[in-house]
């Protein structure tokens, strides 16, 4: 992240993992966002600044994560846009959830934890449900 452009995506894997957004024209798509993983914000500054209408909700297992990305890297501080939980991703798909997108820096540590929660994640979204 470059701190004179903190809502840019400047890795290339960021800017992939948005492409879904040129896909649907609307900017009023997604209206609802669920990112698991946080990392230094760069997807949530993003949808922040370009998709205003979004509701954003990052689940991030690590606390000590959240207050880095809130005091180094300009997360921002919007309750009302951006949800923060702190849980365990895997965990929290598990749950009665809804979400027009998913994206996540998650890495699971079995290829079997991997398929178990993007078969969780694919019916959250509605579109992937077909």
């Amino acid at each position: 992240m470059r701190i004179a452009r903190p809502w840019a995506l400047e890795l290339e894997y960021t800017r992939d993992m948005m492409l879904a957004l040129l896909l649907r024209p609307s900017p009023r798509w997604p209206a609802s966002v669920l990112l698991i993983g946080l990392g230094a914000a760069s997807l949530p500054k993003f949808l922040y600044r370009n998709r205003p209408h979004a509701a954003l909700t990052v689940v991030e297992i690590d606390a000590a994560v959240v207050h880095a990305a809130a005091q180094y890297f300009k997360l921002p501080d919007d309750p009302r846009r951006l949800a923060i939980e702190i849980a365990d991703g895997h965990d929290y798909v598990d749950g009665d959830r809804a979400a027009d997108s998913i994206s996540s820096s998650w890495t699971a540590t079995t290829p079997s934890a991997a398929s178990g929660c993007w078969t969780r994640c694919r019916s959250i979204a509605p579109a992937a449900r077909g």
